[in-house]
């Protein structure tokens, strides 16, 4: 028989009230939308009297909603300059490379209060 830590009661919701019925009726109106709003970006998309920023923002968001969002690589510099990938970093290497950004972040912190004439108390 397997023992739960929850604190929750057994026959007890967690959310008596459920879920909000106007985050329903928000999500429901916007998807009513999302064609019109599509529609929308694509015009401003091909209007060449548009501004060319506008245009370029109004593909942005069709593509990102067509593709999803390209995903962020994130890299790590160790202590020897060296960027690392934190995916196939071990615990330990993950802890020290917290604790060494967070050194980096305190001391920046104390430089830029030095630098405006403030006192850093961090």
């Amino acid at each position: 028989m397997a023992v739960s830590n929850s604190s929750w009661k057994k026959g007890v919701s967690a959310n008596p009230g459920g879920f909000p019925r106007e985050a329903l009726t928000v999500r429901r109106r916007a998807a009513e939308l999302a064609g019109e709003g599509l529609e929308y970006l694509a015009r401003v998309m091909r209007d060449e009297d548009e501004n060319t920023k506008n245009r370029i923002v109004a593909v942005g968001l069709i593509l990102d909603r067509a593709l999803g969002k390209p995903a962020q690589s994130i890299q790590i510099e160790d202590s020897n300059g060296e960027s690392r990938n934190p995916a196939k970093m071990s615990r330990a290497e993950l802890e020290v490379a917290i604790i060494d950004a967070t050194k980096v972040m305190k001391e920046g912190r104390i430089l830029n209060a030095q630098n405006n004439g403030e006192t850093y108390e961090g």
